[in-house]
């Protein structure tokens, strides 16, 4: 089949990491793949480049530039003439709909990510965004959902439910996998002592991800362990950062944060840190991070978000959004418990079991190849 995914850009994420395993695990079974960017660039498009994948480069040049990215993007269509159109997030899908009529023959398939955002976080556009999303869900061919949160967002936003189908994301064990001596390189570059503890939040500076109450934890568990350090690894806007490093500094614990921006040895960090906390107060569907740590062996600890808790299971720590007190006792408890090698390992083996990079590929290619 000739398989084109659209998407906003390949950047470091979550999204841009699962369209980039789907891409190549789709190719390695035979499929013509494409990718369509919105913005070129990005360790992703580097990735997919490398592995021959072919990415279009929409060439848009801003948020305001129209007319001539649509253009561009029929003229594309037309070209390539794909058997599927699959979008990752709202503006890709929303695009393969409104332009199914270059291609009439494509199946249009809608990927949805995230769960219950609270809008009010975001510019007005962002709200009218998902609105026409949810409204256009009905002319697509199948919605692809990557977690079970979201389907039943999806439903309560009245997509199609005989159209809503469950993929959870795949991850890559063998890259992400438990290596003490990557873990022991990253500290080292970074002045962590071995004797010293490191938790650690991954995922791009946004309210979501709700930084604000990992500060809070860090400052309430570092006073019972004086030893605690903190990493924080994302992207965001500046003033944003500088929010949230002066938080740091009011707490008194700004001297125990590293700032870490996005970084491709994604799995040094991982076995770098002693528990991966996911603080999301909403918005989440599939957390990559937290799969990715737990395939690492390392603990988590994370908020009843999306699929977290289902992620995580017995195998970790799970606390109510923005619960500070609760989230401190399950960070203070997998530092201390001396039994952190074990969770990790079962971790580790859950994600094997039932998050592989094959079982996505396999499930996505039997929906995409489904006649109907």
């Amino acid at each position: 089949m000739n398989i084109l995914l659209v998407t906003r850009a390949l950047e470091e994420g979550g999204a841009e990491r699962q369209l980039t395993v789907l891409a190549k695990g789709l190719q390695t079974r035979g499929h013509d793949i494409s990718v369509a960017v919105f913005y070129a660039g990005g360790r992703f498009m580097d990735e997919l480049l490398r592995s021959k994948v072919t990415v279009h480069d929409l060439k848009k040049t801003g948020r305001w530039e129209v007319i001539p990215f649509l253009v561009r993007f029929a003229r594309l269509l037309r070209r390539t003439k794909p058997d599927v159109i699959y979008g990752f997030l709202s503006l890709p899908n929303i695009l393969a709909v409104l332009f199914h009529r270059f291609v009439p023959h494509a199946k249009v398939i809608f990927g949805i990510r995230a769960t219950q955002l609270e809008l009010q976080h975001y510019d007005p556009l962002v709200g009218w965004v998902y609105k026409l999303e949810s409204i256009l869900a009905r002319y697509s061919d199948l919605v692809i959902v990557n977690s079970e949160a979201g389907r039943r967002d999806c439903e309560r936003q009245s997509f199609p439910v005989s159209k809503l189908h469950v993929i959870s994301n795949g991850i890559d064990t063998d890259y992400f996998t438990h290596d003490p001596d990557a873990g022991e390189r990253f500290r080292a570059q970074h002045g962590v002592r071995r004797e010293e503890r490191l938790v650690g939040i991954v995922g791009r500076l946004d309210p979501m991800k709700d930084h604000t109450t990992f500060l809070n934890i860090v400052s309430q568990v570092s006073k019972r362990l004086p030893d605690l350090k903190a990493l924080v690894v994302g992207a965001g806007p500046d003033n944003y950062r500088a929010e949230l490093r002066r938080l740091a500094d009011d707490l008194g614990i700004g001297g125990r944060v590293i700032w870490q921006r996005p970084t491709e040895m994604m799995a040094e960090v991982y076995n770098a840190i002693d528990v991966l906390v996911s603080s999301s107060s909403f918005g989440e569907g599939f957390p990559n991070v937290v799969a990715e740590a737990m395939a690492c062996e390392t603990p988590c600890v994370v908020t009843r978000v999306g699929d977290s808790a289902e992620i995580v299971a017995e195998h970790g720590y799970v606390a109510a959004p923005g619960n500070v007190d609760e989230l401190s006792t399950g960070l203070y408890q997998l530092l201390t418990n001396g039994n952190s090698r074990e969770i990790g390992r079962l971790a580790r083996e859950r994600i094997v079991a039932r998050y592989s990079v094959d079982k996505c590929v396999d499930a996505t290619e039997a929906a995409l190849c489904t006649k109907g």
